[in-house]
Formats: C-alpha cells, structure tokens, sequence
C-alpha cells in the first residue's frame, strides 16, 4: 500500500510521522482499560480507514463482520462481550 509507514506511538501519545506521510500503521494498540464487562463498543485512539483493522482477542485474531464490524471510523462493535481480564489490541491504518 503506497504512503503507509510502519511507525510507532511515541512516549506522549503521539504518532511518528514523516512529514510526507499521510496514512500510519498502528499496531499493538491496546484497547483492553475500554472493558467494563457490560459494553462490546470500543473507540480507537485515531481514526481508521475502513478495513484496515486486525484485532486480537486474548491472543487469537478475530474476523471482521463474524467477530467485530466498524460502526464508525473510530468505533468498533464486538458481537461478544469482552470481560475484565481478556485483552484487545488492534493493528489498523489511520486517515
């Protein structure tokens, strides 16, 4: 995919970036504070583009629209109930 970087977040929150890249590859986000055992919405840090996403549950990768569909390009909705202790990370492309 041309113009999307493999970066990282840095110590502040902030995305490394170049200064000509516009799309940047978040990877290992955890999303697991979000769990309040009651919820299956979850928000990323940054917007998503649509399709991009790959998300861990407690270690295995779960399918977009069977296990999760993007409401948003920010919301994520489980068709489960993730529970306090499980982990969610997910890897995706910004806008």
């Amino acid at each position: 995919m041309a113009g999307i970087l493999v970066t990282s977040i840095l110590a502040n929150g902030d995305i490394e970036r170049p200064l000509s890249c516009s799309n940047v590859y978040i990877f290992n986000e955890n999303i697991s504070s979000q769990i309040t055992n009651i919820q299956n919405l979850f928000k990323t840090n940054y917007k998503f583009i649509f399709n991009s996403t790959q998300i861990y549950f407690n270690s295995m990768r779960l399918t977009i629209n069977v296990d999760y569909e993007e409401l948003t390009n920010q919301i994520i909705k489980f068709f489960f109930f993730p529970i306090k202790g499980d982990t969610l990370i997910i890897d995706y492309v910004t806008l």
